[in-house]
């Protein structure tokens, strides 16, 4: 069945040659057009998404380096950091991209969970700071989000894997 899907997916391609880049969003908003329409999901968690993502970090760079611990990660000056993993700078961080976005005379869709998280968003936070520059449409969806926790929890020391919550989806379009 794998291999089946597989196969049928290889059969799927863009008409048209892209780019992809690993960068800085809030600096490379600085470049984007008008015609662009521009996806953000930002972080919504208090932790820093590098130390769960280190795999994927190692195979872009080339090489793991020195590695320890029971998570295999990097020291964590090896690792990046994001102020949308702080609540001190997550909002600002948020504010600066959405601003950038919306001054290119850019469009934009937005995911963001409805509830509070754990970087001190919320839905109710995401939308306020888009209005601030866009026309905002706002739809929800029921989704299931990764706790990136255990899964032991009949012994009480996990939480569960998922959750259920709703997301916030949200088209920006600049005022």
């Amino acid at each position: 069945m794998t291999k089946t899907l597989l196969e049928g997916l290889s059969q799927v391609f863009a008409k048209q040659e892209g780019t992809a880049e690993a960068a800085d969003a809030n600096e490379v908003a600085d470049h984007i057009r008008p015609s662009d329409l521009v996806f953000i999901d930002p972080p919504y968690s208090g932790v820093q998404y590098s130390r769960f993502y280190h795999v994927l970090e190692s195979i872009a760079r080339g090489t793991a380096g020195e590695v320890s611990g029971s998570g295999r990660n990097p020291e964590p000056r090896m690792r990046p950091h994001s102020d949308y993993s702080v609540k001190s700078g997550a909002r600002k961080a948020l504010s600066e991209l959405l601003g950038k976005v919306a001054h290119n005379g850019a469009r934009a869709i937005l995911t963001f969970p409805a509830h509070e998280c754990s970087n001190g968003l919320s839905g109710d936070i995401v939308r306020g700071l888009a209005g601030e520059h866009f026309e905002v449409t706002e739809t929800y969806v029921d989704s299931r989000f990764s706790t990136l926790g255990g899964v032991n929890v009949e012994v009480g020391n996990g939480r569960v894997a998922r959750h259920t919550a709703q997301e916030l989806i949200l088209y920006l379009t600049p005022k």
